[in-house]
């Protein structure tokens, strides 16, 4: 798997382009893409109810629901064992363990009401 950073515009290969495509997943308002409207997450509604009690049981579920959603393309490289998710000021951290082409790995991400 390779690909571009949309960060920072360099190559990228493995486990680093994985987690910006994860992450572009999970921070994709699902629905918002022009001509992949199958594409993302419901994990950026949360953020307009970030105080209720539930918000984080749903982050769970709706982050364990992108990593099986066909359109993300992240079920054939990933398997999520764990979620944890966390409020902090502006949205949802997320902390995500699972198996990485059959190794164990950890990651997190920041779902952010002000992310550009």
């Amino acid at each position: 798997m390779i690909g571009l950073s949309r960060k920072t515009g360099r190559a990228l290969s493995g486990w680093e382009y994985f987690t910006e495509l994860a992450e572009d997943a999970l921070t994709t308002q699902l629905g918002s893409r022009e001509k992949r409207r199958d594409y993302g997450s419901r994990l950026p509604e949360l953020l307009s109810r970030i105080a209720g009690d539930d918000v984080l049981m749903l982050a769970k579920v709706y982050a364990a629901q992108t990593f099986v959603h066909p359109p993300n393309n992240l079920a054939h490289f990933f398997k999520a064992d764990r979620i944890l998710a966390e409020r902090h000021d502006t949205g949802l951290w997320l902390k995500i363990a699972g198996q990485y082409q059959g190794q164990a790995v950890m990651f997190e991400v920041s779902v952010d009401a002000n992310r550009s």
